[in-house]
């Protein structure tokens, strides 16, 4: 199982509706489905609902990004896109320790 901290006001706050989806899933184990096929997905046998999955080429790529909303940092605001933070050593067994003292 999962350690998660949960302090004792979350406790009270969220027993009643656990309490309430597991009451639903004792509602549908009630239900009588004798005879019901399992349905998986919608029965569509003379469709295929998904297109090919192929690359395509655009021609102008620039038309093609400013169609994406301007975002913080992202460079299209006018400044720079910062270079993505890679985790130092130091950072990451400060890290593992952390999370060994936890369990």
């Amino acid at each position: 199982m999962a350690h998660i901290s949960v302090t004792d006001e979350e406790v009270k706050e969220w027993e009643p509706q656990l309490q309430q989806i597991v009451s639903w899933f004792d509602q549908l184990q009630a239900v009588d489905v004798e005879g019901v096929p399992p349905a998986v997905r919608i029965d569509m046998e003379d469709q295929n609902v998904l297109r090919p999955d192929m690359a395509v080429e655009y021609d102008d790529r620039e038309a093609v990004l400013s169609q994406v909303p301007a975002k913080e940092g992202s460079g299209q605001d006018g400044g720079e896109s910062p270079e993505p933070a890679q985790p130092s050593c130091e950072h990451a067994e400060q890290e593992e320790g952390a999370a060994q003292e936890k369990a």
